[in-house]
């Protein structure tokens, strides 16, 4: 059974601000590969108890549309759903990031100090590899974090290009769920063995850069 965002409702809600003043935070997202495209990022700014994921637990059901296809819709209805003593605030950016591309996303909190931020978008040309950021502090003037790469454990790694959306396969709203993992994990790469080519689309380090800046 999906789960919802994994947040104890054991723990203190956090008592978000209404009348400090609103500082807007500009976050730039840097594809740094060579190929692989990565999909519309979604930012969020949340409780310190609230996770957009966690390894080792199984994937929401919307991490698993952007892991699988990109999609953030389900995703944002979580966010949504979960109210503002959890959620302060998300954004999505408008477009996808292309190779050597960037993109930025302006978010806005009354509540710098209290917030965390955490960013979550698909590697394209894989199954369902993600990029994530998870639950940092915005800085006071700017700073870059760390990027990781995971794996959401919905569908088996196959790099088939029948379960694929990326270029060079397209395939959208197909799935592979036969040997899936179950649960996230720290993503190991890909292979080569099926029908990416790995020169083209592989990895060696960090897929992005994100950089986190204050507006005045």
């Amino acid at each position: 059974m999906k789960t919802l965002l994994i947040a104890s409702l054991l723990l203190p809600c956090m008592a978000f601000a209404s009348g400090s003043k609103t500082k807007k935070f500009l976050v730039t997202i840097t594809n740094t590969t060579k190929a692989q495209v990565l999909t519309v990022p979604v930012v969020a700014l949340h409780s310190e108890s609230t996770k957009l994921f966690e390894i080792g637990k199984p994937a929401t059901a919307g991490l698993t549309l952007l892991a699988e296809d990109g999609g953030t819709s389900v995703l944002e209805d979580e966010l949504r759903t979960l109210g503002r003593s959890r959620v302060d605030n998300y954004e999505t950016a408008d477009n996808n990031i292309r190779p050597g591309k960037s993109v930025q996303v302006l978010i806005k909190t009354k509540n710098a100090s209290k917030v965390r931020l955490s960013l979550v978008s698909m590697l394209a040309t894989t199954n369902d590899a993600f990029l994530g950021v998870q639950s940092v502090k915005l800085p006071r003037r700017m700073k870059e974090v760390s990027v990781g790469v995971y794996d959401a454990g919905t569908e088996f790694n196959s790099e088939s290009c029948d379960t694929v959306p990326g270029p060079p396969c397209g395939s959208h709203n197909a799935r592979d769920t036969d040997n899936a993992e179950g649960v996230v994990s720290e993503f190991k790469g890909l292979t080569g063995s099926g029908d990416i080519d790995l020169e083209q689309y592989g990895f060696s380090n960090m897929p992005a850069t994100v950089r986190i800046e204050v507006l005045k």
